[in-house]
C-alpha cells in the first residue's frame, strides 16, 4: 500500500459564471494529494463513499494505470494495469516503427450492468482515436471493443481526452478534443451514445473552439497550445458544467477553465468561463481535470494532475472537494 500526501493547498475561485448558465464551482477544503508517482490525465468512479478507482494515461510500463483510493486516510491499493498490452484493442499500434504504442485519459463510467473504459491511442500511420473496453469489475482487466475505433476522417486530425457522462434521464453522452494543429486548431466535440455506450447515435457537435477560450490563455502557453481535457457534470441551475483544460500540459501556463452550458452539445457560453486555479505555487500546471461523479448539483469532487516544477514528471495526481457557489 502506498500514501499520498495532504497538502494543504486551496482551490482558487472561477472568475465568471452565469446564473443563467451554471452554478459555478467554489473550493471546499483542502487539495489532496493523492499519488507522488507519474498519473497524467486522471478520471474516477465511485465505488463507495470513501473509496473511488482512479485510471490514468500510460506511465512506466502499464498503458491505464489505475489503484484504489480510500479517500479518508488518502492512501492507495492495488496500483495495476487495467487495460495491459494483451487487452489492446487490435487497431491499436505505434503510429510508425520504433515509436511507443501511446494509450491516454482513460475515462470509465458504470453504463448497462458493466464498466465502460474509453482512451485515445495511437493507430498505424494515423492521429490518435478513441476506442473502448468492458468490464464486470471497474479495476478491471478490461476487454477491448474492436468495433469501437471512432477516429476522424482526415488521418492526420486527432480524437484525443475522451470523457463519458452519464445523465439522469440515462442518457450517454462522449466528449473529446479534436485536434489537428497547434495554437488555434483544436476544438471540444460531444455526441450521445448508444445505452451501451460502444454506438454512436446522430452527429457530433462543437461545445467551444480554442478560439472561443484564446482569451482566457496564458501568455507563457508556448508553441503547442489546444483546448482538451473535457468533463461535463450536472450543475444546480439545470445546466451542465464544461471543464477544459487550455495550452499545453509540459509548458508554463497550462490552465483549468469552467464553462457553462445550457444544453449537453450545443448552447455553452465561453465568454462567461473563468479560469479555476486548482493549486497554486509551487505546483504547476494544474489542469486535465475529470469529475468523479456525473451529479454536481450539491457538489463535486475533481480529481486532476499537476507537477513540480511545472512541466516537469511525474505529474502527480491530486484531488478537490467543490461545492456550487453564489453565481457572480
Amino acid at each position: 500500500m502506498t500514501s499520498g500526501r495532504r497538502s494543504g493547498l486551496y482551490v482558487g475561485a472561477v472568475a465568471a459564471c452565469s446564473i443563467l448558465l451554471s452554478g459555478c464551482l467554489a473550493p471546499n477544503g483542502d487539495v489532496d494529494r493523492v499519488t507522488t508517482f507519474d498519473g497524467p490525465d486522471p478520471a474516477a468512479v465511485q465505488l463507495t463513499s470513501d473509496v473511488v478507482e482512479v485510471y490514468t494515461t500510460a506511465a512506466g510500463f502499464s498503458f491505464v494505470p489505475t489503484f484504489h483510493w480510500t479517500k479518508s486516510t488518502n492512501t492507495l491499493s492495488n496500483v495495476h494495469d487495467a487495460l495491459p498490452p494483451s487487452s489492446l484493442p487490435s487497431w491499436v499500434g505505434p503510429y510508425a516503427p520504433g515509436i511507443p504504442t501511446e494509450v491516454w485519459a482513460p475515462t470509465v463510467r458504470f453504463i448497462a450492468n458493466r464498466y465502460v473504459l474509453m482512451f485515445s491511442a495511437s493507430r498505424p500511420g494515423g492521429a490518435h482515436c478513441i476506442g473502448a473496453a468492458v468490464s464486470s469489475a471497474a479495476e478491471g482487466p478490461f476487454s477491448p471493443v474492436n468495433s469501437v475505433a471512432w477516429c476522424d476522417p482526415n488521418p492526420s486530425v486527432g480524437y484525443l481526452d475522451p470523457q463519458l457522462f452519464a445523465d439522469l434521464d440515462g442518457s450517454i453522452w462522449l466528449y473529446w478534443s479534436r485536434q489537428w494543429s497547434a495554437n488555434g486548431g483544436s476544438e471540444i466535440r460531444g455526441q450521445q451514445l448508444s445505452s451501451d455506450a460502444l454506438s454512436r447515435l446522430g452527429g457530433e457537435s462543437v461545445l467551444v473552439s480554442y478560439a472561443d477560450v484564446a482569451r482566457l490563455a496564458s501568455g507563457s502557453l508556448g508553441n503547442n497550445s489546444y483546448v482538451e481535457n473535457p468533463a461535463v457534470a450536472i450543475d444546480r441551475h439545470n445546466g451542465y458544467d464544461l471543464l477544459v483544460s487550455i495550452g499545453t500540459w509540459d509548458q508554463p501556463g497550462y490552465r483549468e477553465v469552467e464553462i457553462g452550458c445550457v444544453s449537453r452539445t450545443t448552447q455553452c457560453a465561453p465568454s462567461r468561463g473563468g479560469v479555476i486555479t486548482l493549486a497554486p505555487n509551487p505546483v504547476g500546471n494544474a489542469a486535465g481535470a475529470s469529475f468523479v461523479s456525473d451529479d454536481g448539483r450539491s457538489g463535486a469532487q475533481l480529481v486532476f494532475h499537476g507537477n513540480d516544477p511545472a512541466g516537469s514528471p511525474p505529474r502527480s495526481v491530486f484531488s478537490q472537494s467543490m461545492s456550487p457557489a453564489n453565481p457572480g
